[in-house]
């Protein structure tokens, strides 16, 4: 089974878990995927979106 990753905007000051929609804490390299876990106990990989214009 493959891992997701989701991905938030740099807009958003944290990630919301995909399951409950409760933020969770980033870490200080956000555009690196990370896991993090929200108050509710669910563990998901986030990374931020890359802004891809130059």
């Amino acid at each position: 089974m493959a891992n997701t990753v989701y991905t938030f905007t740099p807009d958003m000051t944290r990630p919301n878990c995909p399951e409950c929609g409760a933020p969770v804490e980033t870490t200080n390299t956000p555009d690196i995927p990370f896991k993090a876990t929200c108050n509710a106990g669910h563990a998901h990989t986030y990374q931020m979106e890359h802004d891809e214009e130059l």
